[in-house]
Order: structure tokens, then C-alpha cells, then sequence
């Protein structure tokens, strides 16, 4: 509710005759109205800020006034299935059925997982075997050559080796220095049956072998290589050719041999199987029918054809 303050009515004017007791109550009627009107205006502001705080305090109340919850919506709603025990028969049977498969698909994938394990460990063993022994190839050479009898003629020594169509036959004698070394620390070779032929432009002329013999560890090894051919058919071109540089004093002569061995590998007491060892060599001479015939330059590689670990 307000409180409205009405100023006061103008007082009437003093008596024209001024005296001090008029002028002294003059003064005292103005302050006695004044004071008044001076709590009048603080007790109206004192009870507009009062009314103020009441309003502030039930805002607040309401404000923090607990308010009903709403109903949830339908759309959060979820219907959560209770967790079955672990002997409930349900989950029995599914634990059961997972851990069976198809009987076909089951022994495959079993089977392929035994086999991969398997390779891998032989693969590992090669490897720690490999790192071990750390296996090289022998090396072979030629180092010198005694000829005995290198010569063409029209006619073969023995009738019953006229072949047709050929016009010389060739009669070969060469002994061959041979020199082999295992480089190998751990390994020792088995050489068992080591046979040679000896080729002029990929025809045979010759053939010989080695007798068995073993290369022990950081070995090396020397050794002769007779090759023989006797009345060896040559076709016409094949020997005009091999005529030209037999005539010609200064002309030199390309010989391959090729080397077929049974070898077996030796570590400790252990020897392996006989793998197939092939030898292949090449080797430029001077010419054979001159005296003193020797070889300018040769070169070897070694081949392996079929190794058995047993």
C-alpha cells in the first residue's frame, strides 16, 4: 500500500511588526514540520525495500521448489533382458554348440594347422643349421694337361665304328690336372662315383671318370683325369673345322668337360645321402697336335642336381 505525503499549506504571513520572539517561532513551527516530513519519506523507502526483499524470497522458493518429474517417453524406454546364470541350460547348450564345428571343415583346418606348424619349425631348423654350418660349394680347376693323341682320320681304326654320314673320326688321349678344394669348416665331401665326358662344340670326344676319394675340412685336393675317345665319328662340318685349327700351328682349342658326381656330405659322425653333383668346366688350350700343348685359361661352376639330407 502506498503512502502518499501531502506537503503542507503555505502559512499566512507574519504581522507587519517583526519581533524577535515571532522570528524565533517562526523558526521552531518550520522545524517541527520538517522533521516529520523527513520520517515520512524514510518510512516509505524503508517499506518499499521490505516489500522488495518479500518479493525476492518467494521468487527464490518457488525457484528452488522441487518440481515433478516428467513421465518418461515411450522412446527411452528398453527393455533390458536379465543376465542368465552360467548353468542356465541355454547358456549350456550355446557354449556347447560353439565349440563344435562341421567334422569335415574341423579336420581340414587341424590338419592345415599341423602342417603349418611343421613347416615353419623345419624352416627354423634349416635356418640354425644354415647359420651353424654355413655350407660353400667345392672349387675345381685345371691346371695343366699332358695330350697323348689328338688326331683326325678318314678312316676308323675298327670297322664296326663307321658311323654314316661322317667323313673323319677322331682319336682323343688327354690327361687333365685336376685341382678340388672344400672350403667348408664343418663339412666334409664323399665323392662315390664321378664320372666326366669331355665335348668339342657339344659333341663327345671323350669320356673318363675318378676313383672315390674324401675331402676333409679346409681340404684340397689333386688329382688326374684321363679321358680317352677312339674313332670318334665327326660330322663333315664339326671336322673341317676341328681340321683347320689342328693345322694351324699358333691356333688354340675350346674343351668343355662336364662332371656328373654321387656325393655325400659329412658332419661328425653324421653322412647324408647321395645327392647328384654336376661339374661343369671349360677350358682353352693351345693347340693339341703341337708339342707341349697346355691350357691358357679355364673356368668351372658347380651345379647341384639332387641333394638327400637322408
Amino acid at each position: 500500500m502506498d503512502h502518499k505525503v501531502h506537503p503542507m499549506p503555505p502559512q499566512p504571513s507574519a504581522p507587519p511588526c517583526h519581533s524577535r520572539e515571532s522570528s524565533i517561532a517562526t523558526q521552531s513551527t518550520i522545524s517541527t514540520f520538517s522533521i516529520p516530513m523527513t520520517d515520512e519519506r524514510a518510512l516509505r523507502q524503508e517499506q518499499e525495500m521490505r516489500f522488495m526483499r518479500v518479493d525476492l524470497d518467494d521468487s527464490a522458493s518457488m525457484h528452488h521448489q522441487q518440481r515433478p518429474p516428467h513421465p518418461m517417453q515411450k522412446d527411452f524406454i528398453y527393455n533390458v533382458p536379465a543376465v542368465l546364470p552360467p548353468d542356465h541350460p541355454s547358456v549350456i547348450a550355446a557354449r556347447r554348440s560353439g565349440r563344435r564345428c562341421g567334422g569335415c571343415c574341423c579336420c581340414i583346418a587341424t590338419l592345415c594347422a599341423i602342417l603349418a606348424i611343421i613347416v615353419v619349425m623345419i624352416c627354423i631348423v634349416a635356418l640354425v643349421v644354415y647359420l651353424i654350418l654355413q655350407p660353400k660349394t667345392p672349387n675345381f680347376s685345371v691346371s695343366n694337361a699332358s695330350v697323348a693323341s689328338f688326331k683326325l682320320s678318314s678312316k676308323p681304326a675298327s670297322a664296326s665304328n663307321i658311323r654314316p654320314g661322317a667323313t673323319q673320326n677322331l682319336n682323343v688321349d688327354v690327361t687333365f690336372n685336376i685341382t678340388g678344394k672344400n672350403p667348408n669348416e664343418k663339412i666334409g665331401i664323399d665323392y662315390a662315383d664321378v664320372k666326366v665326358i669331355l665335348l668339342y662344340e657339344d659333341d663327345q670326344i671323350g669320356q673318363g671318370s675318378i676313383p672315390p676319394f674324401y675331402q676333409g675340412h679346409k681340404n684340397t685336393t689333386s688329382f688326374l683325369l684321363h679321358m680317352m675317345g677312339k674313332d670318334v665319328a665327326m660330322t663333315p662340318a664339326t671336322g673341317s673345322r676341328l681340321q683347320k685349327t689342328l693345322d694351324n700351328a699358333a691356333g688354340t682349342i675350346l674343351l668343355n668337360s662336364q662332371t656328373m658326381a654321387a656325393v655325400r656330405l659329412k658332419i661328425g659322425n653324421w653322412k647324408s645321402g647321395a645327392s647328384n653333383f654336376q661339374i661343369n668346366c671349360i677350358a682353352e688350350m693351345t693347340n693339341p697336335s703341337a708339342p707341349n700343348a697346355r691350357v691358357l685359361s679355364q673356368s668351372c661352376s658347380f651345379k647341384i642336381n639332387k641333394i638327400r639330407i637322408l
